[in-house]
Parts: structure tokens; sequence; C-alpha cells
């Protein structure tokens, strides 16, 4: 450049002969000229330019006629933009851009280019800006280089989200599109038969015509041949090219000038293409068409990938919802590199829907083994290993220590090995449970229940030794009856395979007292071998101890085969899917929520008598039971809603007309149109579950009756005496009134009263044993009742035991009847005393609130919530585990023979259950004794001034009408007469209809009394209801000698109703009444 700046006319310029330029210009251009940078300098308000070797470069086609020239006019394509360049520079100002986009026509067409450009003012000789110098660095490449990398950065991103091959495509496109700055780009596959490209969804202009759909390659050139050859057509102008000249109707009808098509080949074969078109002329550069050939190429693999992934979806859908629909866990897991080396761990690759809830775990998708179980995960890799090593199957139980879940798994090798995939199949055994069955009454009621039922049924003792099995095993084994007992004898029926396994199981439960569970193959009398799962639950007493075990075989050879046929349906291979289809005796579906069956197995119409014809020619709805449909469509309808799958239990009407029971899990198809069903038949199960609900009520009838004989041989024993002690002292008396001898009557007389009134307190302990009596609850303050009875309890314990009371601040009101709990809290403090005769000692009253969370009410026998509790505590002798076991048996009593009924404790339990509270028994022998009460709170609390303890006094009335119903003549006659003397007016009526009849006149009656088991159809509850219909603020008093629970409301009364119970003191019954017609 310098020979050229040199020999140029600069005479010709505003600059002049360079001999006569001033020395800063000359200086400035030497130190331009010697720069290797691209540098041009812009002298005078014209801005002459002066560049070097390296500005040439930059200015391709434009150097050497930019030398000389005004930059206004050499660049005319930017001259605003060098206009403001001048005006900054000759200022003084500075100027730096990067990045900056121009549009130049370095080579005769129209080309953007980005560059950093930095200005400077030049100063003359006098200090003055006269000129500028630029510096140009051209960063076009690395900003095709930069945009480049971001667009396919954002077609990674976006493609990551896409599953479906039209989207994958219109997104490739449209990011394309933006980077290349294009007004439309698509992607289409080819059909080279037909010359035809099949475009989805392509990249247009905003209101432009779209190119989706089949699209003819003849229709826009002569493009065609080019492509099958795999040539890309570039086409900077379509007015031009020969290629397209001919379509350039059909070109401007798209709004394109310029074009690219790139074809894309596999095997030599053309398979798709990409193309862009932009709306004006445009010169594609190799940079771009690099762009547009590496986003055909990840287009094309994200849309196969997608494609083939959909295929795939599609055809194991309906195999992966049946599989979903069944109860076990099932998980394909893959080996990976571990910390222990190769195939030392394993990640979760696909789980169902229940996997993780049988496992106990949280989650399982996509998560190792090491990871989730940490030490534990190891033994589990150790396990699955040689599965995977070998491709033998595996098959057994096994504790998840982690959760605590016992699993039946089943794990078998993927093939090929290479995948290092193992599929496992598995089952939470820990909450299976079998119906406790109440085992201690005679052998013969446990063997009538178990002889009703179909399973294999058997019972051992507590050290393994087996004493009994049901008829239903000896005609399967084809044995006489005892030719298994014993510890070994079950074992001559069990495969040979099998029994170790089974026997350790067996051994195991034995010593830990854990439910034994295994399967094993048991011996058909014809030979034939069947599998049977095996479950035995230890029976407990009071205590905890083992006493016995009772165990059941099912037959399960028929779910196992099942199973085997589903391990081959997960294997992958169609025929034996089908196969299993064909042969599953569960009734398999796929139907819509139309209302139609599309596919039925020939269980169907093993189960139901239908043909295959007859079932998907009809809706399913005309053969379900009516009763049943409405909860069907709405368990249908939430499945559809929510996407999860539902189980039920219908009637399905059979081709004979029975209507057969079935219980049905049903799980949608990913479309929202269809979904499977397995259905099982229940009419077996269903007949058990009867036979099984029979036999319990046979037991429950038989302990029923035996506790009735226990009770008849304690009240025959304490009444005898009684009664003894009655008619002994009538006797004496009316010999005495015989011989006229008067005194040393009373003494008589009071023993008489006295065994009355303990046949009358007899009778209360049996009914509230029997939890039968009439209780008449109430708000109470039990520190209250306590501080009432306190000076009582001190007298009854006697001076030799020392009584402290500790009631609770604040504590809670609960609704018990007050005088049973005065009863209860008496007999616990005699029985403290004693326990602690001779010697005495301590007796402390304990009250306090209690919250009881589901752990400790599940500990006490309760529902979780709050309760009060009243404990007392002795310093006795304590009890033996056995005597705590029997404390509450009626007639059980530990006090010498006269000394005790055994009745106070089950009276007390009997009180405290029919309240709605729990008694509990603490103790240890030679230390004492705690007997607690567990009440419920009461929110509505104790009103204040309420007093729990004093009986009223007796008082007269003024005339008013009391109308008695009894149909004993000797108690209406006392009663009428001690009402009457008391100031009232008595009518008597001597059985209920009587009595209704008086009641419905227009009498004046303010009180009925009524004995509450009467004659004549009706009894005392009945009449008493009949009479409030039009008298309904009338007050009734119930007399009974015996609890009508039912009668009166089962144990509970309705407001303005009272009871009193047989024999009473007439006193008190005044006193009862005139509370009540007053209150």
């Amino acid at each position: 450049m310098a020979g050229l700046i040199r020999a140029f006319d600069w005479a010709s310029t505003s600059l002049g002969p360079i001999d006569l330029w001033p020395q800063s210009l000359r200086t400035a251009t030497a130190l331009l000229v010697a720069s290797p940078v691209p540098m041009v300098m812009l002298w005078g308000p014209a801005g002459v330019m002066i560049y070097n070797d390296a500005y040439s470069v930059f200015a391709g086609g434009r150097h050497p006629q930019l030398l000389g020239s005004n930059v206004r006019e050499g660049w005319p394509e930017v001259a605003d933009f060098n206009d403001n360049v001048m005006k900054v520079g000759l200022a003084g100002g500075t100027l730096a851009y990067r990045d900056q986009e121009l549009t130049l026509h370095r080579h005769g067409r129209p080309e953007q280019v980005w560059m950093d450009l930095n200005y400077w003012p030049v100063a003359d000789e006098d200090g003055r800006p006269a000129g500028v110098i630029c510096t140009v660095i051209e960063t076009t490449d690395r900003h095709h280089m930069r945009a480049r990398k971001e667009a396919l950065l954002d077609l990674n991103d976006t493609l990551q989200d896409l599953t479906d091959a039209g989207e994958i495509a219109h997104a490739g496109a449209s990011i394309l599109a933006r980077a290349l700055g294009v007004s439309r780009a698509g992607y289409g596959l080819i059909d080279a038969a037909t010359a035809t490209i099949e475009i989805q969804k392509d990249h247009a202009p905003p209101g432009g015509i779209s190119l989706t759909g089949s699209v003819a390659f003849a229709d826009y050139g002569a493009m065609f041949p080019d492509l099958l050859q795999g040539r890309v057509v570039a086409v900077d102008d379509v007015a031009l090219d020969p290629r397209t000249t001919e379509a350039i109707e059909a070109m401007r009808h798209l709004d394109v000038a310029a074009t690219v098509n790139l074809p894309l080949l596999e095997q030599g074969e053309l398979v798709a293409l990409m193309y862009v078109g932009n709306d004006r002329p445009r010169h594609w550069t190799s940079p771009e068409l690099s762009l547009i050939r590496e986003f055909t190429v990840r287009v094309r693999t994200a849309t196969e990938r997608a494609r083939a992934s959909a295929e795939l979806a599609d055809s194991e859908s309906r195999y992966r919802t049946l599989f979903d629909a069944i109860d076990e866990g099932f998980c394909i897991i893959e080996f990976t590199d571990g910390p222990e080396g190769p195939d030392s761990d394993y990640i979760h690759v696909e789980v169902n829907r229940v996997a993780a809830e049988q496992a106990g775990l949280s989650d399982l998708d996509g998560r190792s083994v090491r990871e989730m179980l940490g030490d534990e995960g190891r033994d589990w890799v150790e396990l699955y290993r040689p599965v995977l090593q070998t491709g033998q199957p595996l098959r057994l139980e096994r504790e998840l220590q982690s959760t605590g879940r016992w699993l039946e798994v089943a794990a078998f090798r993927l093939e090929p090995a290479a995948r290092r995939q193992v599929a496992v199949l598995f089952k939470d055994l820990t909450e299976r449970k079998r119906a406790e069955t109440a085992l201690r009454q005679s052998e013969a009621q446990f063997r009538a229940f178990a002889e009703a039922v179909p399973n294999h049924v058997w019972a051992s003792r507590p050290d393994g030794h087996l004493y009994w099995f049901n008829s239903q095993i000896y005609h399967y084994v084809g044995l006489s009856e005892g030719a298994l007992d014993g510890r070994e004898g079950w074992a001559n029926i069990v495969h040979p395979d099998d029994l170790p396994a089974a026997a350790a199981a067996w051994a195991r439960s034995l010593e830990t007292g854990e439910v034994y569970r295994t399967e094993f193959r048991a011996r058909r009398a014809d030979g034939a071998w069947r599998w049977f799962g095996v479950q035995a639950e230890p029976v407990r007493d009071a205590e905890g101890r083992i006493t016995g075990w009772v165990g059941a075989n099912s037959d399960i050879d028929d779910i196992r085969r099942l199973n085997a046929q589903l391990e081959i349906l997960l294997a992958g291979s169609k025929a034996e899917r089908d196969r299993l289809w064909t042969l599953s005796a569960d009734a398999l579906a796929r139907a819509d929520y139309a209302g139609g069956l599309l596919a039925v197995n020939p269980a169907w119409t093993a189960i139901l008598g239908w043909s295959e014809q007859e079932l998907l020619t009809n809706p399913y709805a005309d053969i379900i039971h009516p009763d049943d449909l409405e909860a069907t469509v709405a368990a249908l309808t939430r499945m559809g809603e929510t996407g999860q799958a539902v189980r039920y239990e219908n009637n399905i009407l059979s081709k004979s007309g029975v209507w057969t029971p079935m219980g049905w899990t049903v799980s949608p198809e990913p479309d929202g149109v269809h979904f499977i069903a397995v259905g099982r038949d229940l009419t077996e199960d269903k007949a058990r579950e009867r036979q099984l609900a029979l036999a319990q009520e046979a037991l429950r009838q038989s302990q029923k009756m035996e506790a009735v004989g226990q009770l008849t041989g304690g009240i025959a024993h304490d009444f005898n005496n009684l009664l003894a002690g009655i008619s002994g002292s009538l006797e004496l008396l009316s010999r005495r009134l015989s011989e006229g001898r008067l005194n040393g009557m009373e003494r008589y007389i009071d023993a008489a009263q006295g065994s009355a009134q303990r046949a009358a307190s007899l009778t209360q302990r049996l009914l509230a044993f029997s939890r039968r009596q009439t209780l008449d609850p109430k708000p109470t303050d039990v520190n209250r009742l306590i501080a009432g009875m306190e000076d009582l309890i001190r007298r009854s314990v006697g001076p030799d035991v020392e009584v402290e009371v500790v009631g609770a601040g604040g504590l809670w009101a609960t609704r018990v009847d007050p005088s049973q709990l005065e009863n209860a809290l008496l007999n616990l403090c005699i029985n403290g005393r004693d326990a602690m005769a001779p010697d005495g000692g301590r007796l402390t009253i304990e009250t306090a609130n209690k919250w009881l969370d589901e752990r400790a009410a599940a500990e006490r026998d309760l529902a979780p919530g709050q309760y009060i509790s009243l404990c007392v505590t002795d310093t006795g002798s304590g009890m033996t585990p056995e005597v705590q076991a029997q404390a509450f048996d009626p007639f059980f009593t530990t006090k010498p023979q006269g000394q005790g009924t055994g009745l106070g404790l089950s009276m007390i339990h009997g009180f405290v259950r029919q309240s709605g509270g729990q008694v509990r028994i603490y103790s240890e022998l030679g230390k004492g004794t705690t007997l607690c009460l567990y009440l419920p709170r009461d929110q509505a609390g104790v009103e204040e001034g309420e007093d729990v303890a004093p009986t009223a006094v007796a008082e007269g009335g003024h005339g008013e009408t009391v109308l008695i119903i009894d149909d004993e003549e000797t108690v209406r006659m006392l009663v009428a007469e001690v009402l009457g003397e008391a100031g009232y007016n008595v009518i008597e009526a001597p059985d209920g209809p009587s009595g209704l009849e008086i009641l419905r006149s227009d009498r004046r009656i303010d009180l009925l009394v009524s004995d509450v088991g009467l004659p004549g159809g009706l009894n005392g509850r009945q009449v008493a209801d009949a009479a409030r219909v039009t008298r309904p603020e009338l007050k009734v008093l119930f007399i009974t000698g015996y609890a009508e629970n039912a009668a009166v409301g089962n144990g509970l009364l309705a407001p303005g109703m009272e009871v009193l119970t047989k024999p009473f003191v007439m006193g008190d019954l005044a006193a009862k009444v005139h509370d009540m017609i007053e209150g």
C-alpha cells in the first residue's frame, strides 16, 4: 500500500499533492501503513480515505477504488453511519463498537458483516482534530460461530422436552429460521417414488402460506434430480437460477426470493430434506449451509427417535396398562459400576405404579439401590447379581430392613444379557393378615369352625407339635385321620425340594413368635403336586404368651401359573403374551368409556357363558346388575378424570341367568378413550366369607353360653345364702308374733332387711358385669366426688391405712353415673385395704388429664382422644400375672371364703366399659398394685354449684297426681300407700294397656311411676313413649327389678326420665318423686 499511496494523484483530492502534506498527516500515514492491523484514516471534513494493506483485504472488491475517495461516497450503503463518525471524531470524540453489524457491498452484493470498530481523532500542527483513524477487526466468522453454537444449544434444549415427531420438526425449522434470519423453513420426509415431500408443520411468516401436507417438487422447479444425488440446492435468486426460473410464480406466491434445499441420504437413498426460504435475494455462505446441514441431521435423529418411541409405546401400551393393573410391585433394574467395581450397584430404570408402595419407599424410579438403602443396598446387589450373571431365575422371601417390609420376590434376567437388566416382581407380605380365630374354647368348637371353611386348617402346640388337621387336608392327601400328627408327620406330604425352606421358616416362627408364612408343594392323593400358600398365626393369652398356633393352607397353584405367565408377558414375547391372554383364568378385557367391549379373553366365556361375539356386540352395561350400575359408572368416571387405576366389585349376569360376583381392577390407557379390565370370579370367596361368618357366630354363641354357665353357679350360691337369711328371719318373726313375744324383734327385722339390701347390691354388681344396667350419666367432677367420699373411705379402710388424695388441678369433667363411680371407687379402696392386711400401708387416690395418641390409645384398647384417669394405688402384696389375667372374671376372688363374691372388679369393668372407658391393672408382686379407670372427657363440663353426692331429704306433696303402673300387686300397694301418706293423689294400673288408657284421658297426671317389664304387650318404656305423644312434658320414673336395657333406651334415659332400681327404701322413693315433681 505504501507504493499505491506514493503513486496516487492526491492533487485531485482535498488533501493536495503529497509533497505539500503537513507533518501530522505524513506521520499518521506512516504509522498506519506500518500497522498489521486493518486501519483506515479519514482526513478532513470530507473524510478522504487512506488505509493499509490489512484494510485492503477487508475492503474486498472495493479496493483500490476506495483509496483517496471520500468515505461517504466510498461506502454509500453506510453513509449515515460514517457521517456520524466524522462529526464525533472531528469534534474530538472517540467511538468504539463491538460486533457492529453492517451490510456492505464488498463483492458486488449485499453482505452482512460484523466488526469491532474503534475511532479516535488525529490532530494537526495546531493540535486541532484534522482527521479520524479507525481500526477494523472483522468478527463475522466469530459471530457465525457463536450464532451457530447458540442455535444448536437452543435446538438441543427445545428437543429435550418434545416427544412428537411433528413438533420436533416444527421446532427445528423455527429455530433455524431465527438463526439465519429467513422468513420460512421446514423439514419433511421424502417419497422418492412420487417425488414428493411430506411436511407435518413448517415455519412460515405471519399470514403467509403454509406448506403443510404433501408437496410435489415439480411445482417449485427442477431441483429434484440434484437432490436425489445428495447435492445441496442453494439458490441466491430464484429469478436468475435456471432450476427455479420456470417456477417463479409459485416462488413468488410463497414470497420466496432465495432458497436452500438440503437433502439427507441414508444408505444412498433420499429420505429427508430441510429447506429454508428468504423473501429477498441472498447469498448463502458456507457457515450457513453448514448450520443447515447440522440442523437437518439433528432433526432427523430426533424425529426418528420420537417415531420409534411412539411406535414402541403404542405396541406396549395395552400390555403396560394390563401390567400396571396387577397388585404386585414390578421394576426393571439395570446394573452399573459402583463403589466395588463393575456390577456393584443398580438403578431402577422402570417401575410400575405400586412398586414404591409395596416396598414401603417414597420413590424408586431412576434411583440406585445404594443411594436409597445405604449399606443394605450391597446385600440386594449380591442377591440379584447371580441372576444377571447366570440367567438362573430367583424366587424367595426377604426382609427389606430399611422399611421393615417383608417381600416375596421373583427375579429373572432380561435378554440379551448385554442389557445388564433384571426384572423383579415382588409383593408385600408384611400387612397380610389372616382373621384371628378365637381358639380358647373347646377342641370341638375350634374343629366345627375349621371344618366349615374350604381351606386346609391345622393346629399346633407352642413347641411345634401338630395335633390336629381338618378333614379337607386328609381328604386331599388320602391319609387316615391322625397320620399327620406330631412334629414330622407333615413332612411326608411336602415336596422334598420345598421342605428345607418350609421347615426353616417354621422353626424361625416357633423361636420368634413371628407369623409363619411359606409356600410349598403338597402331594395330592393321586400323586399330583400342587402349590399351597401357608400362613400360621400364634394364639396368645392375655399376657401375650403363645399357647398354640393355628394355620391355614391355601391352594395357590393357579395363581403361580398365572404369575409364571406374567413373567413370560414381561419378557417381551408377543406370542407368549397372547398365550397368557388366552389361558388366564381371570377375565381380561379392553373396553372404552362409551360402553363397549373391544376385546375379551376366553375366561369370559368360561366364567359367564357368553360367547365372544355376544360380548363384543352388546354394551357391557346390559350385563351389570342394576343395583351395581351406578357405582360401576362412578368408578369408571373417577378413573377417567384422575388417570388412576380403580378397584371395585359388582355382579355380572351369566348366560344361565345367574348373577356372578366379580372383583375388578381397571386401569386407563394413555389415550383417554380406552381402559384395561381384569376381573376375578368371587363366587367361592363370597361363599367362604359366609361360611366363616356363620362359624364365628356359632363360636360367639358358645362363648356366651359358657359365661352364663359360670355365672349361674355363683348366683345360685350367693342368693341361696341371702334367701336363707331373709326366710329364717321372717320365720322367727312369725313364731314370736304367734307367741306374743315382741321383745328383740328388731334384730330379726334388721337381719331380713340387711339380707335384702345385700341381694340388691349383688343384683347391681351382676348387671354391671353384664354391662346391661341402666346408667344415669351426667357431667361429673371426679375431684369433687372424691372429696365428698374421703371421710367414708378413711373410715372404711381403717386406721392402719394412710390415705393420700392427689387431685389434678384443672381436671376435666367426665360423663358418668356418679353413684356407680362412687361404688367403683369404694370397691377399689376396700380391695387395696385387703391387699395390705394385716399390717396396713399407704393408699393413694390420684386423678389426671390424659391425651392418648394412636399408640397409647391402642395399648389401652381405646379410641385416641382426651380422657381423665382415676387411679388407686396400694402398697400391698401385688398380683401375679395369672391373677391379673383373671381379675375381671366374674366370681374370681383371692379372698378367703365368705369375704368376697368375686364380682367387684367385674362390676367396675362393666360399668367403665359401658361409660366409654377402660380399666387397666399395673401390679408387681410384693410391691403393690395400681388400678386405673380411664373415662372420656365431657366437653360440656360440670355446672357450677352442682352437688354430686348427697341425696335430697324427702318432703310431702300438695295433691299432685301420680299414676302407678306395676303388675306386682304388693309393690303397687306399698308404693301407693307411701305416696298417699306423703300427700299425693295416687292412681293405680296393673298393666301397660290400662295405664296407657288413663294417660290418654283428660285426667291430670303429674308423674308416671312405672315398672319396665309389664304384661299386656306394652312394656314401661313403650307406655311412656306413647304417652308423651299427647303429653310431651310428662315426667317418668321407672322402677325395675332387672335391667331392661332395650326398653329404657340402651341404658340411656331420655330427658325427664329417671330410674330407681328394686328393691329400694320407700323413703328414697318418696324423695325421688318429690324431686322430679318439684324439679
